[in-house]
C-alpha cells in the first residue's frame, strides 16, 4: 500500500510539472491514461481563484476510476488567458 502511495505521488507531481511548464494545457481532463504508467490515470480540475489573473489547478492520480488510493495537489497557477489591463486592478 505504502509503495502504491508513493508512487502515485510520484505520478502526481509529475502530472502537475507538465500543466506547469506547458507541456500540458491548463485545462480540466477527466480520467484520462497515464502514458508512462501502465494502468494509473489523472485528471485534472482547473477552477478561477479568487485573486485575478490566477487559476487554482488540481491534479489528481489514481489506478482507476474507482480506486480508493490515489493523490492529488492542488496549486495556484497564472491564467494563460488573462491580459493585464487599466481595468483590472
Amino acid at each position: 500500500r505504502a509503495r502504491i502511495q508513493s508512487q502515485a505521488q510520484m505520478l502526481c507531481d509529475a502530472k502537475m510539472a507538465e500543466v506547469a511548464a506547458g507541456a500540458l494545457p491548463v485545462e480540466s481532463v477527466s480520467t484520462a491514461p497515464i502514458e508512462e504508467a501502465l494502468g494509473w490515470l489523472y485528471s485534472i480540475e482547473v477552477q478561477p481563484a479568487e485573486q485575478i489573473g490566477l487559476l487554482v489547478v488540481k491534479v489528481t492520480v489514481q489506478q482507476d476510476a474507482d480506486a480508493p488510493l490515489g493523490y492529488s495537489i492542488v496549486r495556484f497557477m497564472p491564467d494563460p488567458n488573462f491580459e493585464f489591463n487599466e481595468t483590472n486592478e
